[in-house]
């Protein structure tokens, strides 16, 4: 059973958007304050609660209504028994209804207003983990709520399955003088004394285990003295087993709940709630995290499905997955997993779903193939695109001696890795809501692909080394050839033989090279020789392209150029709106 979709209205800053989800993980992405924990508050209301607080209500006076269109696999048909869409039998559309805060919520089929049980819409088994836990509190033996609740079970698992012999592994006589010492200094105390209250060997064989028993690494760390990033990757699929174990009390809800395939696999249909897992944890354990979650609701985790068999004598689970996150880090390499809530530029909310989004299949195929390179344009307002590599840190160059700090515009750089990949994704974050400018070469200016792009910028020259070169005076120039070869003096001398020519007069052992054209220059127009010598430089220029080139020449040319100014006015124009 997947949440296809859901129409909200009157809960909180969600009302009326209508979301459409992924069957399987669902990246709910956007500004922070913009709603993206409430939805998961809402499938967890819906799932596991009688009704909403005071405050999920947008308007006090109106109704909380919630529309949501549930699909079921062929094992699941009939758990509503004859309630289906009218156009499909795998789908079943509810709506749920509070008419105020003192009242519960009530389920009804959406086509004929017939009420459905609370219980039927547990079966999501919706388990909601937020990053405000405390772990220490939880990964422990001796705690009977949270997380400890299915760490005990286990030890309870342990001791039904031994002999009463067996179950006896602490002797009186072993402490017998340990206690006598204790019980003389206790009875010094009246209240103790008084009311008979002596220290003795508990007969709870569980208890004791649970106080003895404590989770440590191979260093022989306890866990709670662990970073706070290896408690929290702990607890999610500690969490799965927790829920699994709550439903598992009910022998008549876990029968339910269990579905059976036609191979005869016995399977436990699961929705996971995340908010914000990637607090504490290092970039690449985010990754290994999301991706071991992945595969353990797509039935890719053997060992997990192993211990899921062990002990609750299921196969596996089988499950859809929601998000909230605000890491790149976190998402896979599908843009139809992404979920973006965001405000307009007259401040209405709105949301878009990667499901909803159709491209071309070869397209598709290839923005997903190079989905990490673009993942943090999607926390983005304005995304800057370009290009290649030379431009990817020019622009930010470009930004900082602007004075626009692109972070607090909230603005984005990718390098598209070629002209042709900037259509694409344009057309990809725009759907998304995310504005867009675009900057490229001029030797594609007449290309009828660029026509229609938005806020399209196109360098003077043919591209970003002819625009730097036409922006430099040339002792910048040579200052910057100067600076970077500094032990190799033919680098920035090379224009000694076009000077002589010229009738420029240079003397080569004078040092810096650069002050001496700046001398020069007030006498003599040097723009002759920086002409003479363009397509050496440019030559020069274009083979030797990369990421750190394109930075050192921002910051190093006389003046920005006019292009990439105005790309960063534009984007910082687009970012400022509330």
């Amino acid at each position: 059973m997947v949440i296809k979709n859901i129409e909200i209205s009157n809960y909180r800053t969600l009302n009326g958007l209508k979301i459409d989800f992924h069957p399987e993980v669902n990246f709910i992405v956007g500004l922070n304050n913009i709603g993206k924990s409430n939805l998961l508050k809402l499938l967890n209301t819906l799932s596991n609660k009688r009704n909403f607080l005071d405050e999920d209500f947008y308007e006090e006076d109106k109704p909380i209504e919630v529309k949501l269109s549930l699909i079921l696999d062929e094992d699941e048909l009939g758990i509503f028994e004859d309630l289906f869409d009218p156009e499909n039998e795998n789908q079943i559309n509810i709506v749920a209804i509070q008419e105020g805060p003192n009242e519960n919520i009530t389920y009804k089929h959406l086509e004929t207003d017939t009420l459905i049980s609370n219980t039927i819409i547990r079966k999501l088994n919706f388990i909601y983990y937020d990053s405000l836990r405390k772990p220490s509190n939880e990964l422990n033996f001796n705690n009977k709520t949270g997380i400890g609740r299915f760490l005990s079970y286990l030890i309870d698992l342990y001791i039904d399955g031994k002999t009463e012999q067996s179950k006896n592994i602490i002797e009186k006589s072993y402490i017998q003088d340990l206690l006598e010492f204790i019980n003389s200094k206790l009875m010094k105390i009246d209240t103790f004394k008084s009311n008979k209250i002596n220290a003795e060997v508990g007969d709870e064989v569980r208890e004791i285990l649970s106080r003895l028993i404590l989770l440590k690494n191979n260093e022989n760390f306890p866990l709670e003295k662990l970073g706070y990033g290896i408690q929290f990757s702990n607890l999610i699929p500690l969490a799965i087993l927790d829920k699994i174990l709550n439903i598992r009390k009910s022998d008549k809800s876990f029968e339910n709940s269990i579905l059976e395939n036609e191979s005869g696999k016995k399977i436990l249909p699961i929705t996971l709630g995340l908010d914000e897992p990637e607090i504490h944890l290092h970039p690449h354990l985010q990754r290994k995290l999301i991706k071991y979650i992945f595969k353990i609701i797509t039935n890719e985790q053997s060992d997990f499905n192993s211990l899921l068999f062990e002990i609750f004598n299921i196969d596996f689970v089988k499950g859809q997955l929601f998000i909230v996150t605000h890491s790149p880090n976190i998402l896979l390499d599908n843009y139809k997993h992404i979920i973006r809530i965001y405000k307009d530029s007259s401040g209405k909310t709105l949301v878009t779903s990667g499901v909803n989004i159709e491209l071309d299949k070869d397209l598709e195929k290839h923005l997903n193939k190079h989905m990490q390179h673009i993942k943090e344009a999607f926390f983005s307002r304005t995304v800057i695109l370009v290009e290649g590599d030379s431009e990817l840190l020019a622009i930010k160059v470009f930004a900082e001696r602007l004075g626009i700090d692109l972070d607090e515009y909230e603005i984005g750089v990718v390098s598209a890795g070629s002209a042709d990949s900037i259509p694409p994704l344009v057309e990809l974050f725009n759907s998304f809501g995310i504005n867009t400018v675009s900057v490229i070469d001029g030797d594609k200016k007449g290309e009828s692909k660029f026509h229609s792009i938005p806020n399209l910028y196109i360098t003077e020259g043919q591209d970003f080394e002819e625009d730097i070169y036409m922006y430099f005076s040339f002792p910048d120039y040579i200052r910057y050839l100067e600076e970077q070869n500094r032990n190799d003096p033919k680098k920035y001398l090379f224009f000694m033989g076009h000077a002589k020519k010229l009738g420029i007069k240079i003397n080569p052992r004078e040092r810096p090279v650069y002050k001496e054209l700046e001398r020069i220059g007030k006498e003599q127009n040097l723009n002759e020789l920086k002409d003479l010598l363009k397509s050496e430089v440019l030559a020069s220029l274009r083979s030797n392209k990369s990421i750190m080139q394109g930075r050192l020449l921002a910051e190093a040319v006389t003046e920005i150029p006019q292009t990439y100014k105005q790309a960063l006015e534009k984007a910082v124009e687009l970012s400022i709106y509330e």
